[in-house]
């Protein structure tokens, strides 16, 4: 048994196309591939959003950036809103930042009067909220960054958000 040129496109309106059937009825051959083609990179592709490659859905940074070192110094940090708009609670790890060496995530506590900061592992933003990177709370510590950085670059920052790996993108700015 032959295929002819339009049987395929039986098998992708009864399969992913029933919504647009009419239409597809109606278009000439090279009108419904067109169709066709983009209704599978809409239903393969997943949503499109601001959001970084990889990254968890309902996961996005807002105002993501990291400040150029003082000249002459080797650390800096890195601050920004991380939203969580999925309906489940997600856990944060970050494990390396581009144009650094290393990153660790801090959280500045209050000890007699001194303001100390600690390493801590990651963290935890419940479902349909967000946790704000900031200073004199949790935030991204940044050591050794490569020479030659510029205000307006972008580092590509590798996270894991319950344990699948996602890219966000921090810009690097000065400080005023």
């Amino acid at each position: 048994m032959s295929l002819s040129f339009r049987q395929p496109f039986v098998v992708i309106r009864a399969v992913l196309l029933a919504p647009l059937a009419n239409l597809l009825s109606t278009l000439n051959a090279h009108g419904a591939v067109f169709i066709a083609g983009l209704a599978a990179l809409l239903v393969f592709a997943g949503p499109l959003s601001g959001v970084a490659e990889g990254s968890e859905p309902g996961l996005q940074v807002m105002d993501g950036k990291i400040y150029l070192p003082i000249p002459g110094s080797q650390i800096t940090a890195g601050y920004g809103t991380l939203k969580n708009s999925s309906a489940q609670a997600v856990e944060v790890k970050f494990e390396k930042v581009e144009k650094f060496r290393a990153v660790e995530l801090h959280q500045t506590r209050e000890e007699n009067g001194v303001a100390r900061m600690q390493k801590i592992p990651s963290i935890a933003i419940a479902p349909q909220s967000e946790a704000v990177l900031r200073p004199g709370g949790a935030h991204l510590m940044l050591f050794t960054p490569e020479k030659g950085l510029k205000a307006g670059d972008l580092a590509r920052v590798h996270a894991t958000v319950n344990g699948k790996s996602i890219i966000l993108e921090f810009k690097l700015i000065t400080r005023d």
